[in-house]
């Protein structure tokens, strides 16, 4: 390069630098985001800010951090969506919509456990004008260990409205769903499914303030998983309440309606005290333990040590733990086994 094309050039890059001389760096697109804005008119190729927000919730929650939000700008429909993470997905005030056709509205699979909360949003499968059939599969499942939270949720048109069965979890896998002011209505087969697809798997499930209307069966637990129930109408289905597992009545509720009678397994009333919440093992951080120190650990907070490996390690780890299956902080079903790997 000449020198005169090199003065060039540099005089180029001096007049492109900001006032002050300072030069601003863009953060990297791929860094993620505790928060994160989604709008009826936006682009999943945009950085998903409150100014340049994504089209959908699939392209948010790629940027989004775990455990950070998703939050909704304006009034649209924002597709189905997987998620793999604990995440917060906030439609507050905005008429926030997921429309999904020949599958399932929000599928939740987060394989090390998290916390997932779904607020104001209206989750859609659609009803064939036809022969009125329903034409989502699922609209809130849960297929691995996790607490969901649905808050202000209108779920429709699906042949499931809400189903935990836990078919992508270990065999001890167990869910908690807490359901807050929300319509499960007009789902072809059942409203609330609480049914993990094989034993030794769980749920359990509190309904408060909500609806579950016009499906097969409003309300159906599993022997091995359990439901509670307040101040919620179940009405106009083919069963209000079905299966094997107890469904306990808090009070405040409706039963009227259904094609064939039922009841709850027993009325908890006149100040009866509330179900027992449930029990977790949150994971410690072992790393630098001896096995015997993370054992301990372990065993201290309802967990278990599995299957001990060994790396080559420098000289201050040996016989230190070098990382664990289950990251630290994590809640998972009390009993897991978390296998660790020791410097050697």
């Amino acid at each position: 390069m000449s020198a005169s094309v090199r003065r060039v050039l540099i005089h180029l890059a001096a007049l492109s630098l900001p006032l002050g001389g300072a030069v601003v760096l863009a953060p990297p697109a791929s860094a993620a985001v505790t928060r994160s804005w989604v709008s009826g008119v936006g682009d999943d190729a945009n950085p998903c800010s409150r100014t340049a927000p994504c089209k959908t919730f699939a392209g948010a929650i790629a940027q989004t951090a775990a455990g950070g939000t998703i939050s909704v700008l304006d009034p649209g429909g924002f597709g189905s969506v997987t998620i793999t993470k604990s995440i917060t997905i906030d439609g507050t005030g905005t008429n926030a919509s997921i429309l999904a056709t020949g599958t399932s509205g929000v599928q939740i699979n987060i394989a090390a456990g998290g916390h997932v909360v779904l607020r104001d949003l209206d989750i859609n499968g659609s009803r064939d004008p036809v022969d009125d059939s329903c034409q989502g599969t699922i609209g809130v499942v849960v297929r691995n260990r996790t607490s969901v939270t649905m808050e202000n949720v209108r779920i429709s048109g699906f042949d499931q409205g809400v189903a935990t069965p836990l078919n992508a979890g270990g065999a001890d896998a167990r869910a908690d769903l807490v359901i807050r002011n929300s319509e499960i209505v007009d789902n072809c087969a059942t409203g609330v499914s609480v049914e993990p697809a094989s034993a030794g798997r769980s749920a359990q499930v509190a309904i408060t303030d909500s609806s579950v209307v016009r499906s097969g069966a409003g309300i159906r637990v599993a022997s091995g998983s359990e439901a509670w129930v307040s101040q919620t109408a179940i009405v106009f289905n083919g069963v209000a309440l079905a299966g094997a597992g107890p469904i306990h009545s808090l009070c405040g509720n409706t039963l009227a309606g259904n094609v064939t009678p039922s009841s709850f397994t027993d009325e908890r009333c006149d100040n009866q005290p509330p179900p027992a919440p449930l029990a977790y093992c949150t994971v410690p951080s072992l790393k630098k333990k001896t096995a015997s120190a993370a054992k301990a650990a372990l065993t201290a907070v309802g967990c278990a040590l599995g299957k001990v490996t060994k790396k080559k390690a420098p000289k201050k780890l040996r016989k230190k733990v070098l990382a664990q299956s289950v990251p630290a902080g994590t809640r998972v079903a009390p009993g897991t086994s978390v296998a660790v790997t020791l410097g050697r």
